[in-house]
């Protein structure tokens, strides 16, 4: 059994986006940064003749009802079905196929000490216990977690690193990005279980398409992020 997880422009970059304004700017209150963020995929899948399934991300919606803090996030259930509503109606060619959520990290040290791109015991078990989004990709889930940290320095890069079939790593300015893929599926039994953390039978395939020059930072120091913020929806 096999498999491989390809993304959209569009999903590949609102998964960083939302993973680093969690991190960065958290949910807007004072000392509420480095936060945990939670998001739907929808998209598509298929089987080839030799029994690779292959699932293709095309939207990742964020949800903004779920519950941060810095060491978990906690969904709304009710959020996947109200989003879930509207895509029947106005993308029935898409499927609810996984959920995504991000690992925020102080430092590289912190990341590497923890094997903090890695999914935890936690994430596994609130996959597998996920009865709607299950029933909705027809017992092929898919899980994606995106992992951040704050490099000391801006390193050049000039594309992204595969460092595990599953794991793609790649940066942005002075952040540091890891996106690791899993698979559900059942057993013989019937029983569901996740392709989780080495070894994996997934293949994560995201393009080359990451430059990185040093010096080229996104928060440059003594500026403030944002100088004078207006209110929205005035």
């Amino acid at each position: 059994m096999k498999f491989t997880i390809s993304l959209s422009d569009a999903a590949r970059h609102t998964i960083t986006l939302a993973t680093l304004e969690a991190y960065v700017l958290g949910d807007g209150r004072p000392r509420r940064t480095k936060l945990e963020t939670l998001g739907y995929l929808w998209g598509f899948s298929r089987e080839d003749s030799k029994g690779t399934t292959h699932f293709h991300v095309d939207l990742m919606s964020l949800s903004i009802s779920a519950k941060r803090s810095r060491n978990s996030v906690k969904p709304n259930d009710q959020a996947v079905r109200l989003k879930s509503e509207l895509m029947v109606r106005w993308a029935p060619h898409l499927t609810l196929i996984g959920d995504f959520h991000s690992h925020p990290y102080e430092n590289l040290a912190e990341v590497r000490d923890t094997s903090g791109f890695e999914f935890s015991d936690a994430d596994e078990a609130s996959f597998l216990d996920d009865d709607f989004l299950w029933e909705r990709a027809n017992d092929q889930p898919i899980m994606l977690a995106m992992t951040i940290c704050k490099l000391a320095r801006v390193h050049e890069k000039h594309a992204a690193e595969a460092i595990r079939s599953n794991i793609a790593r790649f940066d942005v300015g002075e952040f540091r990005f890891w996106l690791n893929a899993a698979v559900g599926f059942l057993d013989a039994s019937g029983s569901r279980r996740c392709t989780g953390n080495r070894p994996s039978n997934v293949e994560l395939k995201i393009d080359s398409r990451f430059y990185n020059y040093s010096r080229d930072r996104l928060v440059v120091a003594n500026r403030a992020l944002i100088s004078s913020p207006s209110p929205m929806g005035a």
